[in-house]
């Protein structure tokens, strides 16, 4: 409970502020999140690679295998 002897010892709230959407914030946020994402697609190729590099081996699950081409699915 969030409660000592009726004294409130835990408070999470989340205050904001409404901004009005214009060309210059959809610019903005189409700009920044697709730059997100490729930080994110850039950054799990660079540890793949990283990976690769080193030599670690890559073990494939024989089951997901069999599933796959059993469906005639690759």
């Amino acid at each position: 409970m969030n409660l000592d002897d009726e004294e409130k010892i835990f408070d999470a709230t989340l205050q904001l502020k409404r901004k009005e959407i214009n060309s210059y914030q959809c610019a903005r946020l189409l700009i920044l999140f697709p730059l997100m994402t490729m930080k994110v697609v850039v950054g799990i190729y660079w540890q793949a690679l990283k990976l690769y590099l080193k030599k670690v081996p890559v073990h494939d699950h024989k089951k997901n295998i069999e599933n796959k081409t059993e469906g005639g699915v690759l």
